[in-house]
């Protein structure tokens, strides 16, 4: 250890024992001074001066910190104690601020609803919630069809039955699908009480912050074995309708070749039927949009919005009992959520995305009457029905 540490810490320990006892002067010594009279060169010497100014600090620490945590601190903090309890606690009683507290629930278009509310002035409280909309599921299937150069073929039949002779797979002409919606949402609500001789009317503001993706839908599980089937006969419609294939050069394994009359056969069978899929709408300037599954079997789509989401809205409020503390009121809102939802699917065959709201029309089934529902809905309607009880 240096000569200048030990300096240091000796003039720290003088001054803190210095201070410790009463009518104590403090002399301050030069450097110079200091080190003619404390050897540092003896590293024995320095050790019993490490031993001695650690027992020095433990001591002060175990006797004046411990006496400061022991005698000290609870007297702070029943001082603070009586402040909140009597100074803080009366100015808020007198302002109408945070003087009561509400816990309630409530069924509303966003869900079931947990919430707490607390008066923030005398015009306004103050609501932090949480509300859940548990999933539901909602049907919906497609039709699978052919088509070529963008126009439909009507050879549906045709390939289920070729598809049966090269793989033994059986394709069903419809696809059916869950869709299934959920939303989960922190809420911050301000209630503003213009009419102080008459507190029920009430307007708000406010936001809903939560998940994006508010819906699903993807196909059940028992349609895998047709949309596996689907993928495997465009992939057989791309391999055959290749202008550079060579018929004399298609091996079935080893050096085993497919015979070059059933090439061409498979050749005119497959550009006659055409490409498989499944025509959900079409493109603004009149291109159909056949959709394709992934290339695991599947097909799905997700509906989204905003994560944070401004709100507006008015209600109605009352007491239910003479004693005061249930509560019930009735709002009536709009939810921000960021315009039309986007409902997204991914396009395998392109690799980009297509928003059903935005880059289709004429969606077909059931899916388009959802779409024009969510084209209906730039923002989200809320109604909203609260019980409350006063816990204070």
């Amino acid at each position: 250890m240096s000569r200048f540490l030990f300096i240091t810490f000796i003039l720290l320990l003088t001054w803190q024992n210095a201070k410790s006892q009463d009518d104590t002067e403090i002399t301050v010594v030069s450097v110079e001074d200091f080190s003619s009279r404390v050897p540092l060169s003896n590293e024995a010497d320095d050790g019993n001066f490490l031993k001695k100014s650690w027992n020095s600090v433990s001591g002060w620490v175990k006797n004046d910190v411990g006496n400061f945590v022991k005698n000290d601190i609870p007297g702070v903090c029943n001082d603070f104690s009586s402040w909140c309890k009597n100074d803080v606690w009366s100015w808020c009683r007198e302002h109408d601020v945070a003087d009561r507290l509400d816990v309630g629930l409530s069924l509303s278009s966003m869900g079931f609803g947990l919430e707490v509310k607390t008066p923030a002035t005398r015009w306004a409280d103050v609501r932090l919630g949480v509300d859940w909309l548990p999933g539901f599921k909602v049907p919906m299937h497609f039709s699978l069809s052919t088509y070529a150069d963008g126009m439909p073929t009507g050879s549906f039949a045709h390939v289920q039955q070729l598809l049966y002779d090269m793989t033994g797979i059986e394709l069903d002409e419809n696809v059916f699908m869950n869709g299934r919606t959920h939303m989960l949402n922190f809420k911050f609500i301000v209630d503003v009480f213009p009419f102080q001789n008459n507190r029920h009317w009430h307007f708000s503001a406010g936001f809903f912050a939560g998940n994006s993706d508010i819906a699903k839908t993807k196909n059940k599980r028992g349609e895998k074995p047709t949309l596996v089937g689907l993928n495997i006969y465009n992939r057989g419609y791309e391999y055959f309708t290749n202008p550079d294939l060579d018929i004399f050069d298609v091996p079935l394994g080893g050096n085993n070749y497919m015979d070059p009359d059933l090439v061409e056969e498979l050749q005119a069978r497959f550009s006659s039927y055409g490409r498989m899929g499944i025509h959900v709408g079409d493109f603004k300037d009149g291109t159909p949009y056949v959709m394709e599954p992934a290339p695991d079997g599947t097909i799905s789509a997700k509906a989204y919005v905003n994560h944070f989401k401004p709100y507006l809205g008015a209600g109605y409020s009352t007491d239910l009992d003479d004693s005061g503390k249930w509560h019930f009121a009735v709002d009536l809102g709009a939810v921000f959520w960021g315009g039309v939802p986007d409902v997204i699917n991914r396009d395998w065959v392109t690799g980009r995305d297509v928003n059903f709201t935005k880059d289709l029309i004429n969606v077909r089934g059931k899916v388009g009457t959802y779409v024009k529902v969510f084209k209906a809905l730039p923002v989200y309607p809320m109604l909203s029905v609260r019980f409350s009880y006063s816990i204070w």
